[in-house]
């Protein structure tokens, strides 16, 4: 398969993608709010790199009765953190829940040199998707405090899911190492 036959085929499921998850969060006939009063839900943070796979990560938790996503906090990976912060927030927007609140936070590797992956999520991270930019006021906390400040504020009951580079989790765990006890779970997919 041509590399535009197969790009073409790749924009068009991404799409398909996109809309099958928005119409999850947005026109669900199932309440998420009432299914929270009747499910014990789980409070998350969940630390991305949203260039496509981690944007639908956040419309699944959005979707998920149970699941309640205390903040989501983004590191630079698939794409540079300032795009996956704007994507995260667009993503949010979008879904009607800019109540969330979401921290940028490393923009870098430790280690290795910055690696993106522009051939698979593209310059902005999200494909051929472009969303409409939130207009919601961002959250000025640096990702790495949010994710220690959220830890710390319910000892045992948050659970850490990371499926960005750990890069995040590394700096919070370094900066209060108290946290490894506090965390009800980490969760990572990377």
């Amino acid at each position: 398969m041509g590399v535009w036959l197969s790009g073409i085929i790749t924009e068009h499921f991404y799409n398909v993608v996109y809309i099958a998850a928005l119409d999850l969060v947005v026109r669900s006939r199932i309440n998420p709010a009432m299914l929270k009063d009747m499910i014990m839900a789980q409070r998350i943070i969940l630390d991305t790199d949203p260039g496509i796979d981690d944007s639908l990560a956040i419309l699944l938790a959005l979707a998920s009765p149970e699941l309640e996503l205390a903040c989501v906090t983004v590191t630079g990976g698939n794409c540079p953190l300032e795009n996956g912060f704007r994507n995260a927030r667009n993503v949010l927007a979008m879904a009607q829940r800019s109540d969330v609140p979401t921290y940028a936070g490393v923009a870098l590797p430790l280690i290795r040199p910055a690696f993106t992956a522009l051939e698979t999520h593209g310059d902005t991270g999200l494909g051929y998707a472009h969303l409409p930019e939130a207009e919601y006021a961002y959250a000025i906390e640096h990702g790495v405090d949010a994710i220690i400040n959220t830890i710390m504020a319910q000892p045992g009951k948050v659970t850490l899911v990371a499926v960005a580079p750990l890069t995040n989790v590394a700096m919070a765990i370094r900066k209060e190492p108290r946290i490894v006890q506090a965390v009800r779970d980490a969760v990572s997919y990377t």
